[in-house]
């Protein structure tokens, strides 16, 4: 009974150990962004989760998964997250992809700069400022999807994007902060916008450079 009873232990300790392993193999690296923000590196998916701001690092390299951003194919930033710090991806080449929530309110300066993968941005609605650089040198992102809450974009944002279209729903023009927000972006690509704001858009500093503006109702 005894030896039975030991056989059936070390078989569910056996089991127990497997399970452990499999999770922990799933599981890369994680860690934390923010002072209620935590990170977690899985096959490839960033997952940044929790609420309110992400930290802001001074240079490229600063934040904890930019030793792992050869392997980074993919970001999703949890609903909650109020800000993506500056320099927070900058540099992770294989981004292809990014979800960002309805909670996101700012993109910092050089977030995503030379992410070279990336190919369209979608910006929520709740977003009122784009920094400087943001996305500078995305040079594959060929979509940019702006939302209705964008007030302030910072010069450089989009400098080197191979933009073919732009979509921005903010009736009121979001103020360009210079003269390379879009620079080598072509001026005759389709620039979507409500159809009220045409005239606004047209007269816009910046934006009237924009030979093919399109009205949405």
């Amino acid at each position: 009974m005894k030896r039975k009873l030991y056989i059936l232990c070390t078989i569910l300790a056996s089991i127990g150990l497997l399970f452990s392993s499999c999770d922990n193999s799933q599981i890369s690296h994680r860690g934390s962004c923010g002072s209620k923000l935590k990170w977690e590196l899985t096959d490839g998916i960033l997952l940044i989760t929790g609420t309110g701001k992400m930290t802001d690092w001074k240079n490229n390299n600063g934040a904890p998964w930019h030793k792992y951003q050869s392997s980074i194919n993919s970001v999703y930033i949890g609903e909650g997250v109020t800000s993506i710090g500056e320099r927070a991806f900058s540099g992770c080449r294989n981004i292809k992809s990014v979800a960002m929530p309805n909670s996101l309110t700012s993109i910092g300066v050089f977030s995503f700069s030379e992410c070279f993968t990336l190919a369209s941005v979608d910006i929520p609605d709740n977003v009122t400022s784009i920094g400087y650089g943001a996305f500078y040198r995305c040079n594959n992102v060929n979509t940019l999807n702006i939302g209705r809450g964008m007030m302030n974009i910072e010069d450089g944002a989009f400098n080197g994007c191979s933009l073919l279209s732009i979509t921005c729903r903010a009736v009121t023009p979001p103020t360009l902060g210079g003269d390379i927000v879009f620079l080598g972006v072509y001026r005759s690509i389709p620039l979507y916008i409500p159809a009220e704001s045409v005239p606004a858009y047209r007269s816009a500093k910046g934006w009237n450079e924009f030979t093919n503006i399109i009205g949405l109702r």
